[in-house]
């Protein structure tokens, strides 16, 4: 199976969890000291549902970015696998993509989305993410823009 990362605009993704607002607090000023963005995150390739990365996604909007890296993969892919962080609690890929399409979020940390492989890295600096007009030598090749920007 093939992965690609594309640069998405927050606007097109969709949470299926809540998060925790002291967490994502804190990573986005762990991002924001950094400068870059390293960490891409997990979004389902057909709906743009994340599937892993709720408190960077909620850091991306704190620190007022327009998009950020993300990992597209088909949810029926079986190298990626579901389950639930919480004790005696059955999360399946039906319930997430349930919760997506209505809305109706399910707990911050109730789904543990896991992809086998490991993907790289991708050292984006955050004001390439902040400002459509600018493009950046540091962002690979791998990573391509899913929607272009308005110049408006």
């Amino acid at each position: 199976m093939n992965y690609t990362i594309d640069l998405l605009h927050l606007s097109q993704l969709s949470p299926h969890e809540h998060h925790d607002a002291a967490h994502a607090h804190k990573l986005a000023r762990e991002i924001g000291t950094k400068g870059v963005w390293i960490t891409p995150i997990l979004v389902a390739a057909d709906t743009f549902v994340i599937l892993d990365g709720h408190h960077r996604f909620a850091a991306a909007r704190a620190l007022g970015l327009d998009r950020i890296p993300c990992v597209l993969v088909e949810y029926d892919d079986p190298q990626l696998q579901v389950a639930s962080w919480r004790v005696a609690r059955r999360i399946t890929k039906g319930c997430v993509r349930r919760a997506a399409r209505e809305g109706q979020l399910m707990p911050e940390k109730t789904s543990r989305h896991k992809l086998s492989i490991k993907y790289p890295p991708t050292y984006v600096p955050l004001y390439d993410l902040m400002h459509c007009s600018v493009r950046h030598p540091a962002i690979t090749p791998q990573i391509k823009e899913h929607k272009p920007c308005s110049t408006n």
